[in-house]
């Protein structure tokens, strides 16, 4: 009985196969039956895979705040100490105009709006011309 059955099924095996590259018949059985035990296996990894996505996108979302806190914090302390007549190097400037326009794109690329730093880079950019005409950098 043992034989018979092993027979069987080595000539299932073989019709399947003869059925999956015979081009005149379009099923595949062999086809379907590994993707739906790719399918199984794979279910578990697909989920992971998509729980670990939206852990990854809270994370770049919390270092994209942390980033625009940072540069905000930057652009306003170094706008005090204009205010408090500290003088400082053109470079100075320049890293301001940067870290300004990183800012800029990080909020544009989170949909949020900039409501803090207007006012303190507008008073950073008059000084920055003011100090070109006298030459006051350091």
């Amino acid at each position: 009985m043992t034989e018979h059955l092993n027979e069987l099924l080595a000539l299932a095996f073989t019709g399947t196969v003869a059925l999956e590259f015979t081009p005149v018949i379009k099923i595949n059985p062999l086809s379907y039956l590994l993707k739906w035990v790719g399918n199984k296996i794979n279910c578990e990894l697909k989920a992971d895979i998509r729980e670990l996505s939206s852990h990854l996108e809270v994370v770049n979302q919390k270092v994209d705040n942390n980033e625009i806190d940072r540069l905000r914090y930057e652009i306003l302390d170094f706008g005090n100490s204009l205010k408090n007549g500290r003088r400082h190097f053109d470079d100075e400037y320049k890293h301001i105009f940067a870290i300004h326009e990183k800012y800029k794109r990080i909020l544009a690329e989170r949909e949020m709006e900039n409501g803090v730093t207007d006012v303190e880079y507008k008073y950073i950019t008059d000084r920055y011309y003011e100090d070109i005409k006298t030459k006051n950098f350091l």
